[in-house]
């Protein structure tokens, strides 16, 4: 299968294509409330302190 798509380049990108194309769609018909629930920071979250360093 792998030689296939090596012997016939034009093949493998229109796949490509085909599958950013239908991804595309997908993100347009998605409705806005299937989207996953993205958590907040919890309050009062600091990121951690990042040191140089030392040689």
């Amino acid at each position: 299968m792998l030689k296939t798509f090596i012997q016939r380049p034009v093949l493998s990108t229109v796949i490509s294509i085909i599958i950013v194309v239908l991804g595309i769609i997908g993100l347009m018909t998605l409705p806005v409330e299937q989207y996953p629930d993205i958590a907040p920071l919890p309050y009062g979250y600091q990121p951690p302190i990042v040191e140089p360093m030392q040689k």
